[in-house]
């Protein structure tokens, strides 16, 4: 029986590493790039689909039972500024450099929660311990790669050439990148390895509100968790939106519904 679980949770991690790999196209998108639109705009639209899809978990409950849990809005708490971290590290270093950071820090983190607080099992230590330093020693691989590209920038007035930018063309400024400094590489370096702090953490409410629903099996409890975070996440973004362009920005957010809501 066992076995069969790790197998199941090997499944759902594949099919998670694929979706936490690819939620962020969209953003790459060359209509949404053109707007120029806020970070903290393309959240609201991250926060009402999530709102939106996570009712669909009752279907795939016995009876649609289903209980609020608070824990489930403490999720959504940390979900909300991690994604919108994410957003502004791919600003500032790019998709791949960006997303690599956060996951090996996200990583490390989970697997630290999970070892210490839920007192997890862990079969070998020596093995454990190796997979992580070279997770670690990619991390800062990755990190010595992106601040060489940016000192290159600096130093000789160029943009080095992106994902985006044919071999061929002569290398101009990306419009998905803001123009390279080192500011923007401590910037983007900071807002990575923050959402590896809080995506790391990111479950420990889910173990909390598993608690309420011991009835349900294990697959079921995660479903059960969904609806509350989605209830969750919606307010919690709408709350930081307001405070981000009330009191920091300053000025009313534009949505560019036809560009960035609608495929």
């Amino acid at each position: 029986m066992e076995d069969n679980s790790k197998t199941v949770g090997f499944i759902f991690a594949a099919v998670s590493i694929f979706f936490f790999g690819s939620f962020a196209l969209p953003l790459k998108s060359k209509k949404v790039q053109a707007t120029g639109v806020d970070p903290v705009v393309f959240q609201i639209y991250y926060s009402i689909s999530v709102f939106v899809t996570s009712w669909l978990a009752l279907a795939f409950i016995p009876h649609g039972e289903w209980h609020f849990s608070w824990w489930a809005v403490v999720g959504a708490a940390m979900w909300v500024p991690a994604s919108v971290l994410s957003i502004f590290a791919i600003q500032f270093m790019g998709l791949s450099i960006a997303q690599g950071l956060w996951s090996g820090v996200t990583i490390i983190v989970a697997f630290i929660w999970g070892a210490t607080y839920l007192r997890e099992q862990v079969d070998s230590w020596g093995l454990t311990i190796l997979a992580l330093a070279c997770i670690l020693v990619g991390i800062l691989g990755i990190s010595r790669c992106e601040l060489k590209y940016f000192l290159f920038a600096v130093k000789t007035g160029y943009t080095p050439i992106t994902e985006e930018t044919p071999l061929s063309n002569t290398v101009e400024l990306s419009s998905t990148r803001p123009s390279p400094s080192g500011k923007n590489f401590t910037a983007g370096f900071i807002c990575a390895v923050g959402l590896g702090l809080l995506n790391g953490t990111l479950l420990i409410p889910a173990s909390k509100a598993n608690v309420k629903f011991q009835q349900l099996s294990t697959i079921e409890q995660g479903l059960a968790y969904v609806p509350s975070f989605g209830i969750g996440a919606l307010p919690i973004t709408l709350i930081v939106a307001a405070l981000y362009f009330g009191l920091l920005k300053r000025t009313k957010p534009k949505f560019y519904l036809k560009e960035t809501a609608i495929p």
